[in-house]
């Protein structure tokens, strides 16, 4: 069984799905293998120490990160945690200086993501490269399922900005 996700993401894919979706698509998986084997997003907001120590002593490069926001204060709202847990810069670096390839996502959210913290952190995401091979710039998905009033959609004028 994957390692479930403990975050609470206001724009969660899952909660953009009919309740009545095959029950596969409401997993919230963050689980570093998977990352590695099949290219699935995680947050590094819960990694053991465990699981740490595997990545680097099995070499599982690359992996696939959601950043979201190099910004603590707007990384910790959009994942639903606290800033503690949601600051990943001390896990991140250990794992590039290890030599782990990382690819970058970011999700943006308009309202949330503003033009000063993307630009802040695709400039600290691109401070990286090569070891921060990509960054994955999304706009926010959303369906007439997820509700959620702190969420707006994505406009041609904001994705202009």
């Amino acid at each position: 069984m994957p390692r479930q996700c403990a975050n609470e993401c206001i724009f969660c894919f899952c909660k953009g799905n009919p309740a009545d979706a095959r029950p596969s698509l409401f997993i919230k998986d963050e689980d570093v293998r998977l990352s590695f084997l099949y290219g699935n997003y995680t947050t590094l907001t819960s990694i053991t120490e465990d699981e740490m120590q595997r990545i680097i002593e099995q070499r599982l490069s690359p992996q696939y990160v959601s950043i979201h926001a190099t910004d603590l204060t707007v990384r910790a709202y959009l994942l639903g945690v606290d800033e503690h847990r949601a600051d990943i810069a001390p896990k991140l670096a250990r794992l590039l200086d290890a030599g782990i390839e990382i690819h970058a996502q970011v999700v943006l959210c308009p309202g949330i993501t503003t033009v000063r913290s993307c630009g802040k952190t695709i400039n600290d995401l691109a401070a990286q490269y090569p070891r921060v091979t990509s960054v994955a710039i999304v706009p926010l998905g959303l369906t007439r399922y997820n509700t959620d009033a702190r969420l707006t959609a994505v406009t041609p004028e904001f994705c202009g900005k």
